[in-house]
């Protein structure tokens, strides 16, 4: 992908103007490939790469047709830009131009596409109910016909949202009218994800053998694919349903588990500050459900805020 998005750019910089009398045209063609080769560039997260191909892309808009589709995909791509670099205010920013093009243009698809996108930015940045809105909303507009992937994904991402917004009831309930286990059963990676959020449903609606059996298979499956990350958070899941079960020592043994494999894995020095706090404090006999769901919260929102510093004392 990357090689073919270089050398379309490449061959784009050398058209000779002269040779086409429409306005503009070579212009549009420029930015379109540099805006190709950028989302390339973050794919391969050569961000710094990425940010030149997408400044030359703007210039070039500037001075071409004004193809308002044409602008609607130049931002989009440099949203998902932003939002890789985790600067999400701006990749918001950016979507409700692309949100606002694609309406003006007739497209109720892209434009659901883009407020999709909105939500999930939304949701990354904490705000679980807000996104809720935005990826409903977004989710009338798409043409299923057109992308029945992204229908499934978003349907997953909205009653995630609400399982994180302590709306479990409703979560539930959108949850056994999806039929995502189905739809999603050829992508085993997302059927994790869906696991784990059923478990936060039975968290939530005070079933804490069955979240406990789903924190379990989850966090396994995460360690054996080797996204210690994702384990820590989910152990951090399972800690809290033992610690209302009152198994103080399975939870000892678990955050001691999770501190000696993060540190092994991973170079989060933020997180691995969290999970030596829980660990200590689990030591101390001093760890609550409180204390543990306040570093989850931390460690959901760290990968998304990386300016993010870990404070004992805010925690305890």
């Amino acid at each position: 992908m990357l090689s073919l998005a270089e050398s379309a750019a490449g061959v784009a910089k050398h058209i000779k103007v002269e040779k086409y009398p429409w306005p503009g045209f070579v212009a549009d063609l420029r930015a379109r490939t540099f805006a190709e080769l950028g989302n390339a560039y973050r794919v391969n997260e050569r961000f710094p790469e990425a940010d030149a191909a997408f400044e030359r892309s703007i210039e070039f808009l500037e001075v071409g047709t004004g193809d308002s589709l044409l602008q609607a995909r130049v931002l989009d791509l440099f949203a998902s830009l932003r939002s890789a670099q985790r600067r999400l205010d701006d990749a918001i920013a950016l979507l409700d131009q692309v949100y606002g093009l694609y309406l003006e243009a007739g497209d109720s698809h892209l434009a659901g596409r883009a407020l999709i996108s909105k939500g999930s930015n939304t949701l990354y940045q904490g705000y679980p109910s807000e996104a809720v809105c935005l990826l409903e909303k977004g989710l009338q507009m798409l043409d299923s016909r057109k992308d029945q992937s992204l229908e499934t994904l978003t349907r997953l991402n909205i009653i995630d949202a609400l399982a994180n917004a302590g709306r479990h009831h409703e979560a539930s309930r959108q949850l056994l009218q999806s039929g995502l286990r189905e739809k999603l059963a050829d992508a085993p990676l997302i059927l994790v994800k869906l696991r784990w959020v059923e478990g936060k449903i039975h968290a939530g609606l005070g079933r804490p053998e069955k979240a406990e059996r789903a924190f379990v298979e989850v966090r396994r499956e995460y360690l054996r694919l080797n996204q210690v990350y994702d384990a820590a958070v989910v152990g951090l899941e399972l800690a809290a349903v033992w610690l209302r079960l009152g198994r103080p020592a399975h939870v000892r043994e678990l955050a001691e588990e999770m501190y000696q494999t993060f540190v092994d894995g991973s170079m989060q020095p933020e997180a691995a500050r969290a999970l030596y706090f829980v660990r200590e404090a689990c030591l101390a006999q001093a760890v609550t459900v409180a204390m543990i769901e306040r570093v989850r919260q931390f460690l959901e929102r760290l990968p998304w805020h990386p300016g993010l510093r870990f404070e004992p004392a805010l925690f305890a």
